[in-house]
């Protein structure tokens, strides 16, 4: 029979190896979002091209999109699928969720994009789930950061649609203008009082006004 100061050496020495495999798991997860971090800038900045391309050469923009389908978003599915390993269980992935969550959000940016020049809709949650391969345990994806990512659309949409009537395209700031009254409506309807999505608010209704300018200067020269 153990002595009560055995007992809490044995106890002790389980915590300390408790805390090496934290560690260890922790820097895995620290490797695999910096990995993905890496992915995302990549595919983000294959996105920039879109800004030329779109609606002015259709075959330069199906090349853009094919090389975020064919090459960056399984990339960012490979890191995904090393993050389930690694964290294997929703307890664990909601513990480290905080170092990789703004990367989901901006490959909800890029994926509302791309889905918005195909046929003028919002992204659902279930198309970036299932584009992104996420493990099940980390299903659903969060709200929160779907939203801080179709948030940030509006500023990729107003570029496009300033490139576009540069282009004498008229059609275009026409099309985001009445997509993004769309969009601020709906938004407004979520009743949201958390400071950052409040702030994420005021940005698309501050897009909303620059592409209501655009397209209504474009209409004018008609």
């Amino acid at each position: 029979m153990m002595s009560s100061q055995e007992e809490v050496r044995a106890q002790f020495a389980a915590l300390a190896e408790g805390l090496q495999q934290e560690e260890a798991v922790r820097e895995r997860v620290a490797e695999a979002a910096a990995a993905l971090a890496t992915e995302v800038v990549r595919a983000c900045h294959a996105l920039t091209a879109l800004h030329t391309t779109a609606n002015t050469n259709a075959a330069a923009e199906a090349a853009v999109v094919r090389e975020l389908n064919e090459v960056h978003v399984p990339r960012v599915v490979a890191v995904f699928v090393r993050l389930g390993e690694v964290l294997p269980t929703r307890r664990l992935f909601y513990r480290h969720y905080r170092l990789f969550r703004r990367q989901v959000a901006t490959m909800v940016t890029c994926l509302a994009l791309v889905t918005w020049l195909r046929d003028g809709s919002l992204v659902t949650m279930e198309a970036v789930e299932a584009a992104l391969g996420f493990p099940s345990h980390f299903l659903p994806l969060n709200t929160e950061d779907y939203l801080q990512g179709v948030a940030a659309l509006p500023a990729e949409l107003t570029r496009l649609s300033v490139n576009s009537a540069m282009l004498n395209m008229p059609a275009v700031p026409a099309k985001v203008n009445t997509f993004l009254q769309q969009l601020y409506s709906s938004f407004q309807m979520l009743g949201v009082e958390d400071n950052t999505m409040a702030s994420k608010l005021s940005a698309v209704k501050q897009e909303l006004r620059t592409a209501e300018a655009i397209a209504y200067q474009v209409a004018l020269k008609s």
